[in-house]
């Protein structure tokens, strides 16, 4: 089983990522709704709405659990 720290430092390596695959999913979504006139400032928008929501989200998760200092 890895240490706390371990797996802390995985999960800040990963935020880019899931920031990505949330801008992703988002725009893609977004390109789906909107029309072909509107569709380039639909994505663009969701693209920064949802990658600004889920980084303050990941960040808030891997804040929140305080790792105790090492004895």
């Amino acid at each position: 089983m890895p240490r706390a720290g371990t797996l802390r430092v995985i999960g800040w390596l990963l935020t880019p990522f899931v920031v990505w695959a949330a801008a992703f999913l988002g725009s893609t979504g977004a390109a789906r709704v909107g029309g072909p006139t509107t569709s380039l400032a639909v994505v663009i928008g969701a693209g920064i709405v949802l990658g600004g929501l889920v980084a303050a989200l990941w960040v808030w998760l891997l804040q929140r659990r305080r790792v105790p200092p090492p004895r």
